[in-house]
């Protein structure tokens, strides 16, 4: 069972830090999942099911079982800079107290965020090339998703049916104000 699995995953011999990090969450899923939801506030029950699921996550994760992967196995998903990023070498300093530089080698980065298929989603390339990266990756999460589920798009129309994500920080809305350049 699911709860098995994570509890195994948890427990495991081996640590690192990918486990250590993702042992928290795990273990809310794990404790959501023994006792259920908290009741709602009213009287009426409603039925919740998840049916489709999609994520990307840094390591080459793209899929709900790739993700599964790397907890199981217990791998990290840091790698280091690629050169078309930045020049890593060049802001290095093993000391993180020195001002201006970056005290570790490996970043999170996720895979293929440069792909994104604007005319997919009815965009236009400029409108597309101004989005923030992470609203991109939910319309691409989003619908694979659906497409985990087997649910057509022209079927959701009008349907009781909910969408439900999660996204962190704002650092390229707060790059684009600092650029100062009005064509983002």
């Amino acid at each position: 069972s699911f709860q098995r699995a994570l509890r195994f995953a948890i427990s495991g011999s081996r640590s690192s830090k990918t486990a250590l990090i993702f042992a928290f969450s795990a273990s809310v899923v794990n404790s959501f999942l023994s006792v259920g939801p908290a009741p709602a506030a009213d009287s009426r029950s409603t039925a919740i099911a998840i049916i489709g699921l999609a994520c990307r996550f840094p390591g080459g994760v793209s899929t709900p079982a790739e993700f599964w992967s790397l907890l199981r196995d217990a791998r990290s998903g840091l790698a280091p800079v690629p050169p078309s990023r930045w020049d890593s070498a060049a802001l290095y300093h093993p000391d993180p107290a020195h001002p201006g530089t970056l005290y570790t080698r490996d970043f999170g980065f996720i895979d293929g965020v440069d792909q994104f298929d604007h005319a997919f989603f009815n965009l236009y390339p400029r409108e597309a090339a101004g989005m923030d990266p992470q609203q991109r990756l939910l319309l691409e999460t989003a619908w694979q998703a659906l497409e985990s589920a087997g649910l057509a798009t022209e079927r959701l129309r009008g349907s009781d049916t909910g969408t439900f994500v999660g996204v962190s920080t704002n650092d390229y809305a707060q790059l684009v104000l600092k650029s100062g350049d009005p064509t983002l």
